[in-house]
């Protein structure tokens, strides 16, 4: 049965297309997506020089393609049905195209390195907390805290990381890390809600949900530290809700079948 790797030439899949090099028996079949004018996105880069880097070192036979923007806009009606669910993930766009290559050259099974982050601390976001948690534990920082936040309301800067995780961090209840994925702050959520629902959720946020596991957490876990406390909860709900779902989803909608390889 033909096997391949998704090749991005990052730590992750590099080092996946280097163990299954090792123990293949024939060169490993890697696949790797990019975009047309790259130059003008922000977000999304060309890893093709990476890639083909990565490809020659472990001599793999490499197919690579590059998306237009008449890719992205004749998949999305088909994104929508497979998703199955109302989740606006860009990601999905090249994990269905990069899935299609291999199958469309033949490959039905590949190594996807998804779980790295979760487990060597790999998200900007998770440094973020780290520091907000740090400085939160200096004493006597609670009115700097509360007057940065007042000026950052002031100048319309609600919507930002940094103003939801000050806003936490007041709350001696709470964590400050809720969870790598979050579309909107809590103050951003009360402003969707009419006055009815903004009564019967009185006093309840999104921590309420979030609590039982940090129960669990601090039963269970022999080491406690915000550190350990984000790889555990993003784990829990990051991988399987978001990451492994998304690629399941894309890969199955062209017959792919994917394995997820923790760690790699």
């Amino acid at each position: 049965m033909p096997v391949g790797v998704f090749l991005s030439g990052g730590i992750d899949s590099s080092l996946n297309t280097a163990l299954f090099s090792e123990i293949a028996k024939e060169p490993v079949r890697a696949f790797s997506i990019g975009y047309e004018n790259d130059s003008s996105l922000k977000s999304y880069k060309n890893e093709f020089v990476y890639a083909r880097k990565v490809a020659e070192m472990y001599g793999c036979k490499y197919t690579e393609q590059e998306l237009t923007q008449k890719n992205l806009m004749d998949f999305l009606p088909e994104m929508i049905h497979y998703q199955d669910e109302p989740i606006g993930d860009p990601v999905c766009v090249p994990l269905y195209y990069v899935s299609k290559l291999a199958r469309d050259n033949g490959v039905t099974v590949c190594q996807v390195g998804e779980g790295s982050d979760e487990l060597f601390g790999g998200y900007h976001y998770w440094k973020q907390s780290l520091e907000m948690e740090r400085y939160s534990s200096i004493p006597f920082t609670k009115p700097i805290k509360y007057l940065a936040q007042k000026i950052m309301g002031w100048a319309g800067q609600k919507n930002t990381v940094l103003y939801e995780l000050i806003r936490r961090s007041h709350h001696e209840r709470n964590q400050i890390f809720w969870g790598s994925v979050t579309s909107f702050g809590e103050e951003e959520k009360q402003a969707l809600l009419g006055s009815a629902i903004k009564e019967q959720l009185k006093n309840y946020s999104t921590w309420e949900e979030i609590e039982p596991y940090y129960k669990r957490y601090t039963e269970r876990s022999p080491e406690k530290a915000p550190l350990n406390w984000m790889s555990y909860f993003d784990l829990k709900l990051r991988i399987p809700e978001l990451l492994l779902m998304r690629v399941d989803k894309m890969s199955m909608a062209v017959a792919l079948e994917e394995a997820c390889n923790f760690g790699s």
